[in-house]
């Protein structure tokens, strides 16, 4: 106290202090308190801090000078502080929790004193407890972008000309976009040319509408490779961007196709148990009466009865193949051989693969396995397979029957030499009266698939043009009544 004496002689330590003395000293008191200090006027304008509120809050950097008090409270406290603020009018001073934001954005819970100075109507705030608010910033740009670049489905970025501005990894490995030189060419207008419409039928298209539409945004489902996916555009998200979303659907699809040869299967069945017997009654009285009269017949009018006896022939066999699809799933089921049916069905097709030039090749490994099904109709669907087979060779040929096991199942493969099947008949080998024979009904590989099915098989198929097919059938290892029995 002694050396603010000399600013006036005549000045004690028991003299009241002149006014400037007494701002000196609490200008020094509160420079030096280890408590933050700010004094800000009614403006929020900052008049004065002291070094430990400059340390705490960086109110003075090299980088930025903050001037206004709001800058250091976070925008969502501005209200409150406001408030706070208006309060003091009434009440002088406020002790209470207020958060503040430094230029880096961490942000600190302090305990704080608000009192105002009425001689000037400014505020003093003293900053007293201070704990640092324990917050993950996140960085918006770098979750959007991670969020985008490994989103579930595909994503694209596109301009108004339909190129890409950006597209995420699900989208490059959908669309096969495998270099920059790959996405550059892409434009979105090759959706429209790889749209499936006329595989999906409109019926179709109506039970598929509740998961294939979102709002009033209608979309597309194109073919990819082997693959369907479901297009969806929102056009002006963003500065002339549209998003592409592309989802795969083809477990969706592939249903469908199921649900509609099922309904279609079931239509031929109701018809085939409705008029089939009705047909073979009065086939079979007609074909008695041929027999009678042929030999009653000059002999240069025979060749008319060898037609006549062909064509019911031919339309009994059609009514067999119906038939087939009306009856009933059980049959006599019991553990059987695959190897064993093979080499029965290759016995029985050997003097017609003779008749046409064709070799017949059976080759059977691992013979030891079973399959709890129905010897019969597994040899129906092997016969009618080599049959095919035969139809497809022209000139000689081979056709190779092949067995063996592995751990995922038994599995029969049944090749040929012949012309191929094209990608657009192999879609549709499993329809129903879809067949390119002249004489064919479309039935018999209906009934092939199905006789597979009932015993837990699967029958894929490959082909090339020229080179010949190969049908891959696939049986579980070892049947289980139990489940055979489901089938009955």
């Amino acid at each position: 106290m002694h050396m603010f004496g000399k600013l006036e002689e005549k000045w004690s330590i028991k003299d009241k202090p002149q006014p400037l003395v007494m701002e000196e000293l609490a200008l020094q008191v509160l420079m030096n308190m280890s408590e933050g200090v700010i004094l800000f006027n009614d403006k929020g304008k900052i008049l004065l801090y002291n070094s430990t509120a400059n340390n705490f809050l960086q109110i003075d950097t090299s980088d930025n000078i903050i001037e206004v008090i709001t800058d250091i409270i976070p925008a969502e406290e501005h209200a409150d502080f406001n408030g706070k603020l208006l309060s003091l009018i009434k009440v002088k001073k406020i002790t209470g929790q207020f958060t503040f934001q430094t230029p880096d954005d961490a942000r600190h819970s302090c305990e704080c004193d608000l009192i105002l100075m009425e001689q000037d109507s400014t505020i003093l705030l003293i900053i007293r407890k201070t704990q640092q608010i324990q917050t993950d910033h996140l960085n918006l740009n770098s979750i959007f972008q991670a969020s985008f670049d490994n989103a579930l489905h595909g994503l694209l970025l596109t301009g108004k000309d339909g190129r890409i501005i950006h597209s995420n990894g699900q989208a490059n490995k959908s669309l096969s976009l495998n270099s920059n030189e790959a996405i550059i060419r892409f434009n979105l207008d090759e959706f429209q040319e790889k749209k499936i419409s006329g595989i999906i039928d409109e019926e179709s298209h109506k039970k598929l509408a509740p998961y294939l539409y979102i709002g009033d945004i209608k979309t597309m489902i194109v073919q990819l490779s082997k693959r369907y996916f479901e297009v969806v555009t929102i056009n002006d998200i963003a500065n002339d961007v549209d998003l592409t979303v592309l989802r795969d659907v083809t477990e969706m699809v592939e249903m469908m196709e199921q649900l509609n040869k099922h309904d279609t299967l079931k239509i031929v069945g109701q018809l085939a148990a409705g008029i089939a017997h009705e047909i073979r009654n009065p086939m079979t009285a007609l074909k008695g009466f041929i027999q009678l009269l042929e030999s009653s017949v000059k002999e240069d009018h025979s060749m008319y009865f060898g037609v006549i006896m062909s064509e019911l022939q031919r339309i009994e066999t059609i009514m067999t193949e119906f038939l087939m699809l009306a009856k009933p799933k059980s049959s006599a089921y019991e553990n059987v051989s695959l190897p064993c049916i093979l080499k029965e069905t290759a016995d029985l097709m050997q003097a017609q693969a003779t008749l046409y030039d064709i070799e017949l090749n059976v080759n059977c490994k691992n013979k030891g396995q079973t399959l709890y099904g129905d010897g019969n109709r597994l040899k129906q669907v092997l016969i009618n397979l080599v049959k095919n087979a035969i139809e497809a060779i022209s000139g000689g040929g081979i056709i190779a029957l092949q067995y063996f096991a592995d751990d995922l199942g038994q599995h029969i493969l049944v090749k040929d030499s012949g012309c191929g099947i094209s990608d657009e008949h192999l879609t549709k080998l499993n329809e129903p009266f879809y067949t390119t024979k002249e004489n064919g009904t479309g039935l018999g590989l209906v009934v092939s698939f199905k006789i597979v099915e009932e015993h837990g098989g699967k029958i894929e198929v490959t082909s090339e043009m020229g080179k010949g097919s190969i049908f891959h059938l696939l049986f579980p290892t070892t049947g289980d009544e139990d489940r055979a029995s489901t089938h009955h």
